[in-house]
């Protein structure tokens, strides 16, 4: 067949790229901490020593650790692209390669690129500060005082070393990112945030912060539930589904006591909100687990995943403060429970979920059924139905599978669809009618991964002999079980 130049530079590229995707695939499969993940070129950034892996939903975790400004720590601007400052640092020499790790501390990201969250003073007057316990395992203790946090142009990278590449580069994989150095106001920052306060430093907070006032305090499930209990139920609520009934029938005027019922549902909304969520739990990506808990919480609220989507009452439950940190507090006990080692029961339906949900997240390539009857655009159900009539050739697979990521790089360009096609030996009809489906911003599955699918659902099987008749029948020029 012809070939253009602009498509073999662009079939040269990507051979190159695919070969680096598939060695630090082979390393990040070996890493106990981030086997499971899948790459891709976009997680990929290049320079001439390093490169570098880092996911979008592994950006978005630390951003959103450094966005909320009445948590200690130091603030990313929200217009800050962490990709792109992460791009120039690793065009640049590290400051420490030591103990498996590769870092640039305190280095300049060439603007404005937050707001450190330290601050200086006297060691004896820090001592007089509110003290703070920082969420998480280490449960370090710290010192709190009202300010301003100073915008800085300095960052901080921390990335581990996967290992060694063909080429002689070495993978990297995002550990930690903050505005800031190793300094504030001229004193070295310790290593143990124990040791803070000791060396006169301590973290500022907007005054109206929550966590500055006296007698803020957290609560458990265990206390929620025996305060319930001995308050005679909590105070009425009519958006709560039953409330209104209930305060109808109740002669006396009382605040009623609480629903059986909307008790029993909130506890199975946070036993299956905190089992799923403490699932996705990574210390190294997510930090700490309140903040985790936090992030979560609100992606559930927004737009929650199957099959959490068909829980009834769940964006109610979440809310509402007093439910929201019932909520919490379960999906905390999940995490504790699993990064402390603590044995828990779980039921047969919970563990095929899990075993279910590991397959996919490992193999992460939609199977042919759900591409065709779960609710999969028109365009890919359709084309997958073509693939599979194909699957006898794997030439003709593997043709299909190069036409559709022709036409995704031009959705709706049916004269782009139809030359593809035609190039490759294959119907331009079949091009010209699904290429009109196809729409931009649209997500969709690679041509590698349909062709993956119906792989996996092996050659067709040749269909079952036609059953002969004990008594005969038909002719002996045409036996019965041979005629049409």
């Amino acid at each position: 067949m012809k070939i253009t130049k602009r498509q073999l530079r662009r079939i040269i590229k990507e051979e190159i790229s695919e070969s680096v995707v598939s060695e630090v695939q082979k390393l990040i499969d070996g890493n106990q901490f981030l086997k499971g993940t899948t790459v891709s070129d976009a997680d990929l950034i290049d320079s001439d020593s390093y490169v570098f892996y880092v996911s979008d939903d592994g950006l978005k975790h630390v951003k959103d650790r450094h966005l909320d400004e009445n948590a200690p720590g130091s603030l990313f601007d929200s217009g800050v692209d962490l990709k792109d400052v992460i791009e120039r640092l690793v065009n640049t020499s590290p400051t420490s390669t030591a103990g498996g790790k590769v870092k640039w501390e305190g280095v300049d990201a060439g603007g404005n690129i937050g707001k450190m969250g330290l601050a200086v003073a006297d060691p004896g007057e820090v001592e007089k500060m509110k003290s703070y316990t920082m969420p998480g395992g280490r449960a370090e203790k710290v010192k709190l005082g009202p300010g301003d946090r100073e915008p800085t142009s300095d960052v901080t990278l921390v990335s581990v070393s996967l290992g060694k590449l063909a080429d002689g580069r070495e993978a990297l994989s995002l550990l930690t990112m903050f505005p800031g150095g190793m300094e504030v106001e001229g004193v070295k920052i310790p290593m143990d945030r124990n040791a803070f306060a000791d060396a006169g430093i301590y973290f500022v907070l907007p005054a109206s912060s929550s966590a500055l006032k006296e007698g803020a305090m957290r609560i458990t499930r265990r206390q929620l539930k025996r305060i319930i209990k001995e308050y005679g139920g909590r105070p009425f609520d009519p958006t709560i589904p039953g409330d209104y009934e209930r305060a109808r029938n109740n002669p006396t005027g009382d605040a009623p006591p609480g629903n059986p019922e909307w008790d029993a549902k909130l506890d199975k909304i946070a036993d299956e909100v905190g089992d799923r969520a403490a699932g996705g739990y990574e210390p190294s990506i997510d930090g700490s687990p309140e903040a985790y808990a936090d992030m979560i919480l609100d992606w559930y609220a927004k737009d929650p995943p199957p099959p959490l989507d068909k829980m009834e009452d769940l964006a109610f439950a979440l809310s509402k403060p007093m439910y929201r940190n019932y909520i919490k507090e379960k999906v905390l006990e999940y995490i504790g429970m699993m990064t402390e080692g603590v044995k828990i029961k779980i039921t047969k339906r919970q563990l095929k979920r899990i075993i279910k949900e590991e397959v996919s997240r490992l193999v992460e390539v939609t199977d042919f059924a759900s591409l065709v009857a779960s609710g999969s655009p028109l365009a890919v159900n359709s084309y997958v139905k073509n693939m599979s009539r194909a699957r006898r050739s794997p030439q003709t697979l593997s043709d299909m599978a190069e036409l559709w990521d022709a036409m995704l790089e031009a959705p709706g360009d049916v004269a782009n669809a139809r030359a593809a096609a035609d190039s490759l030996g294959l119907s331009p009809a079949l091009a010209s009618f699904h290429a009109r489906k196809l729409k931009e911003g649209e997500t969709y599955p690679t041509g590698d991964e349909l062709r993956a699918a119906i792989e996996a659902l092996g050659p067709p099987k040749p269909p079952p002999p036609r059953p002969r008749k004990p008594y005969g029948g038909g002719s002996r020029q045409r036996p019965w079980d041979q005629s049409t």
